[in-house]
């Protein structure tokens, strides 16, 4: 549970499940106004993932670089 409230932080100020606009990158939704048709759903589905990935992408980039064991040991 703890690992994936970390992996969602990334998503905290970026949406608007209940108020406020979703910037969904040319375009801007009131929070009431996406609705359960195909179109919606994947706009709202490559936002959030792509949200994520980039998330993903920086930490990676961000963690230090594994140290390699000694084959020998």
């Amino acid at each position: 549970v703890d690992d994936f409230q970390v992996g969602m932080e990334c998503l905290k100020d970026k949406t608007a499940w209940t108020s406020g606009d979703w910037e969904l990158g040319d375009e801007v939704r009131r929070w009431n106004s996406l609705q359960n048709v195909n179109r919606d759903v994947a706009l709202l589905k490559h936002y959030l993932v792509g949200i994520l990935k980039a998330d993903l992408r920086q930490k990676r980039r961000a963690a230090p670089a594994p140290l390699f064991e000694d084959a020998a040991e």
